[in-house]
C-alpha cells in the first residue's frame, strides 16, 4: 500500500519530488500574463498551444521567447512540498491518510545540503490575486528565479493553514537525501501500532524521535506526544 511505499521510501534514504501537473491544487501554478490567465500544471501542454500563441502574438517578441523558453523548462522541473505545522489536522485528514498515516520532520538546512544545495527553496505567499507576469519580470538575469516564485510560489488563501515550503529542483522523480536529515516521525491519531512498530524496526540506529499524534483533551485539535523506541535501550 501507499505507507509501505512511503515507508520504504524513507528507509533507502530518498524523497520524491512531483511534477508540477500532478499537484493537487485546481488553480496551481496559475498567473495573468498580458491580460490572459494561463496555468503550468495540468494545463502544462496547452500553453503552448494555438490559444497562448495567440495571446501573446501583440507581446515584445523577447518577452514571449522567454516565456516560451521558460515553460519548456519547467516541464521537467519537480516540486517537494513541506510543512511548519506537524499538527495541522487538516492536513491530517488530506495527505495523511485520514490520519493513519505519518510525518516526517526534516532539518531543512541537512536535507538541502546534501543534493539540493542549488535548488529553489520558497515560502509560500498566499493572497487572493493571481500573480501578474510582466516584462520587467523576464528582463533580470535571474528571471528563472522570479518566474518560479510568482508562479509556484503564490497560492489562494484558503491554502494559508499549511504554511508550506517548497523545494523546486530541476527534474522530477526520486532523489537521494541524507539520513541524518531526518529528525522525527509523526504517526498519525489512527495509525496502526504493528506498522508504527515496523517504522522503528526499519528505521533503528538512526537517533529518529518519534512522536503520536493525539486528540487534545476537552478540545479541538491535535498534539504530538513522545513515542518510546522500543529499539532503543533505557537509561
Amino acid at each position: 500500500g501507499v505507507l509501505d511505499r512511503d515507508l520504504l521510501t524513507l528507509v533507502n534514504d530518498e524523497i520524491f519530488l512531483a511534477r508540477i501537473e500532478t499537484l493537487n491544487d485546481l488553480f496551481e501554478a496559475k498567473a495573468i500574463i498580458h491580460g490572459e490567465e494561463f496555468q503550468l500544471g495540468r494545463l502544462m501542454t496547452g500553453l503552448l498551444s494555438q490559444p497562448y500563441s495567440n495571446a501573446v502574438a501583440a507581446a515584445d517578441q523577447e518577452f514571449a521567447d522567454a516565456m516560451k523558453d521558460f515553460l519548456d523548462q519547467s516541464k521537467s522541473w519537480g516540486v517537494y512540498s513541506l510543512s511548519k505545522k506537524p499538527d495541522d489536522d487538516l492536513m491530517w485528514a488530506h495527505y495523511g491518510d485520514s490520519h493513519r498515516g505519518f510525518c516526517i520532520e526534516y532539518d531543512l538546512d541537512e536535507l538541502l545540503a546534501f543534493s539540493l544545495v542549488e535548488e529553489a527553496v520558497i515560502d509560500v505567499v498566499y493572497s487572493v490575486k493571481l500573480p501578474t507576469i510582466t516584462i520587467a519580470d523576464i528582463l533580470p538575469p535571474d528571471r528563472n528565479s522570479i518566474l518560479v516564485r510568482k508562479i509556484l510560489g503564490t497560492k489562494s488563501p484558503r491554502w494559508k493553514h499549511e504554511e508550506e515550503i517548497r523545494i523546486i529542483s530541476g527534474a522530477y522523480g526520486s532523489r537521494k537525501i541524507d539520513f541524518r536529515s531526518v529528525k522525527g516521525i509523526y504517526f498519525g491519531a489512527r495509525s496502526d501500532s504493528s506498522f508504527r512498530e515496523k517504522a522503528m524496526q526499519e528505521l533503528r540506529g538512526r537517533n529518529i524521535q518519534y512522536y503520536l499524534m493525539v486528540s487534545r483533551e476537552q478540545s479541538y485539535g491535535i498534539v504530538a506526544r513522545p513515542l518510546a523506541d522500543p529499539n532503543v535501550d533505557g537509561p
